[in-house]
């Protein structure tokens, strides 16, 4: 048995090749679109992802307010002052300059104690007068600065001050300006300096010995 098909071949009339065209460019519109709509979608994400820690602190200052003043064994006071006490010119900025500008925001009286003009390499004069710029940047006056310089108290890594002579000092520049918070380094003097490790050892023993005055806190480590 054989059969014989015959398909005659017609050419699409202007309708349909018209509405294939317009399938065919809404299909290409649609892929476009989509990436498009990624691309924004991304967009949004990292955006949401930036501004939400910014918003969040934003919020938290609105809706916390800054402190005003801090406590000193339960009492508030507005006239508080703060002593620095370093060893060397450009431990202040180098290793406080945060915590003075913190103090400084909260309307505290900053005072700096620096128990040698940093003569290590032999220019001390040179960092005396940088101490002196340092601390007027830090909006710490003139007034407010106490320079040691004592041959007892050596600008050398190497060396450890005698904690009663740095403790003396101390407590001398405390009760001379009324001192309520007393700043100074931690006990492996930040930087395991011994001249900064004895400044810590010199007023820790001025509080465990109670030699400081009433009112005044624990010497609070940078």
């Amino acid at each position: 048995l054989f059969i014989h098909i015959e398909i005659e071949y017609k050419p699409l009339n202007r309708r349909t090749q018209a509405a294939r065209t317009q399938l065919q460019e809404a299909q290409e519109r649609s892929s476009v679109t989509d990436e498009e709509m990624l691309f924004e979608l991304i967009l949004l994400g990292l955006g949401l992802y930036l501004l939400f820690p910014i918003g969040l602190y934003l919020v938290c200052c609105w809706v916390i307010p800054a402190p005003s003043r801090i406590k000193i064994n339960g009492d508030e006071s507005t006239d508080q002052r703060v002593l620095i006490v370093t060893a060397h010119p450009d431990d202040e900025c180098m290793f406080f300059s945060p915590t003075i500008q913190g103090f400084n925001r909260l309307g505290l009286k900053v005072h700096l104690l620096c128990l040698t003009p940093g003569n290590y390499y032999g220019d001390g004069k040179v960092r005396e007068k940088e101490l002196f710029e340092s601390c007027k940047y830090l909006d710490i006056p003139k007034s407010c600065v106490t320079l040691i310089n004592d041959e007892k108290l050596r600008d050398d890594p190497d060396v450890l001050w005698n904690k009663d002579s740095v403790g003396q000092i101390i407590l001398s520049c405390v009760k001379d300006n009324n001192i309520d918070i007393i700043v100074t380094f931690d006990d492996l003097g930040v930087s395991r300096h011994n001249n900064h490790i004895s400044v810590f050892h010199a007023t820790r023993e001025l509080y465990r010995n109670l030699d400081l005055p009433r009112g005044n806190v624990q010497p609070s480590s940078s």
